[in-house]
């Protein structure tokens, strides 16, 4: 489902989790306010969203992600965090480049490539940490 949704519907989703991951809710003017759009465009894409029983929405009420929305966030959310462990401690991008990154890379690469990325991640911290040879540390000085 989540290769079907546009790269904003995905920032859509993304920003509400977040929100109630923050502050047990989400409110229109606050997820207008994370992605920088009117109001009037966030009631909008959340009509959208809710056509897809994706997120919950009634006027002047918080959002909420339906149990279907919930599980692409917490997919999107885990894609983001890999990418951005990554890029930040296997690569030794800073924080700021890495999560940027991270956030755009994760909605135009399709899945065969997240796929490999994600293990090649995985790869390497347990390559490290059971051999004698830590290829990331390593990799780190070379780079410096």
């Amino acid at each position: 489902m989540v290769n079907k949704l546009s790269e904003a519907q995905q920032n859509y989703i993304e920003v509400i989790y977040e929100l109630s991951e923050e502050h047990s809710h989400a409110h229109v003017k606050n997820i207008a306010n994370r992605l920088n759009v009117s109001m009037p465009t966030v009631t909008e894409a959340l009509r959208h969203l809710e056509e897809l029983n994706l997120v919950n929405h009634k006027h002047r009420q918080p959002v909420t992600l339906t149990s279907k929305g919930r599980k692409i966030a917490e997919l999107l959310d885990k894609r983001h965090k890999v990418f951005s462990d990554f890029f930040r401690n296997i690569l030794g991008f800073d924080s700021g480049y890495s999560e940027n990154t991270a956030c755009k890379l994760e909605h135009v690469i399709d899945d065969k490539l997240k796929e490999r990325l994600l293990q090649f991640n995985i790869f390497l911290r347990e390559y490290s940490q059971r051999t004698d040879c830590n290829i990331i540390e390593d990799f780190k000085k070379y780079i410096n």
